[in-house]
C-alpha cells in the first residue's frame, strides 16, 4: 500500500512499525542514521528488545549517547555506513531553524535548489564502514537483530549494497526512498526495490512525501517497510 501524507517522521515510523505482524518474532533493531534516537520507545512498544543506534555526525552523536547513557537496552555508535570502508566527508546541512536532519555523506543535487533554506554549514572527516565490517568491529552478533532501519539521506542504497551479505538475515527493513535526485550519486527508489526484491523482500507499506516548485507538486522522498518473503 502506498500512502501520500504530510512529512512527520515519527508518525511515519509508527505507521510502518504497525504493519509488522504482531505474532512474528521480534529481536533487536539496527538503526542507521539515528539522529537523537526519537524512535526508541516506538521500537520497544512494537516488541523489539534491543537497539543499536548508529549516527555519523559527531556532535549529534554526543547528544544521542548522553540521552541513552542509562538505558542498557540501547547501544550508540559514531560511524557512517556505506558500501565501502574508507574515510569520507560528512556534510552538515542546516535550515534557518538550525535543523540538521538533511545532513549526509552525499552532496546535494536538487534538494537545495528546491528548498532554498538548506545550506551547507560544515564538512567533517568521518570513517565509513560497510555494515558487516561495523558489526564485526563492534562485536555485534547479526543473529540478535531482525529489523534494519536506514535513514541516511540519499545514501541508503549504498548502505544496503554494502550490507548485501547480511540483509537476508533480517526479517524487516525500513529504509528511506528518493523519487528524485535530491543528493548526488544517490539511487532512486527503483534501485532499492530492485535490490531488496532480488534478496526476497516485498514492499509492505510505502509512505510518500511531496515537494513543490511553483504550482507543481511531485513525489520527492519517502519511507518503506520491506518484509522478507
Amino acid at each position: 500500500m502506498v500512502k501520500v501524507k504530510e512529512d512527520n517522521h515519527e508518525e511515519d515510523s509508527a505507521i510502518l512499525l504497525s504493519k509488522i505482524p504482531d505474532n512474528t518474532d521480534k529481536k533487536g533493531v539496527i538503526h542507521i542514521g539515528a539522529h537523537l534516537g526519537e524512535e526508541a520507545e516506538l521500537y520497544f512498544k512494537s516488541g523489539f528488545n534491543e537497539i543499536v543506534f548508529v549516527e555519523a555526525n559527531p556532535k549529534t552523536f554526543l547528544k544521542l549517547k548522553e540521552k541513552f547513557k542509562n538505558d542498557t537496552r540501547v547501544k550508540c555508535f559514531n560511524a557512517a555506513i556505506s558500501e565501502k570502508t574508507e574515510p569520507c566527508k560528512f556534510r552538515v546541512y542546516a535550515s534557518r531553524t538550525n535543523n540538521t536532519e538533511s545532513s549526509s555523506i552525499l552532496p546535494f543535487d536538487q534538494f537545495d535548489k528546491i528548498v532554498s533554506t538548506l545550506k551547507l554549514v560544515e564538512e567533517i572527516d568521518v570513517m565509513s564502514f560497510t555494515l558487516p565490517m561495523f558489526m564485526d568491529e563492534n562485536n555485534l552478533n547479526p543473529k540478535n537483530f531482525n529489523l534494519l532501519v536506514s535513514d541516511i539521506q540519499g545514501a541508503d542504497y549504498l548502505a544496503l549494497l554494502g550490507a548485501k551479505e547480511l540483509l537476508t538475515g533480517f526479517d524487516y527493513i525500513i529504509t528511506e526512498l528518493n523519487y528524485i535526485s535530491l543528493y548526488k550519486d544517490s539511487k532512486n527508489d527503483d534501485k532499492i526495490k530492485e535490490l531488496l526484491s532480488f534478496l526476497s523482500f516485498n514492499v509492505e507499506e510505502e509512505i510518500v512525501h511531496t515537494l513543490y516548485e511553483g504550482d507543481t507538486v511531485f513525489p520527492a522522498w519517502g519511507e518503506a517497510l520491506f518484509i522478507k518473503k
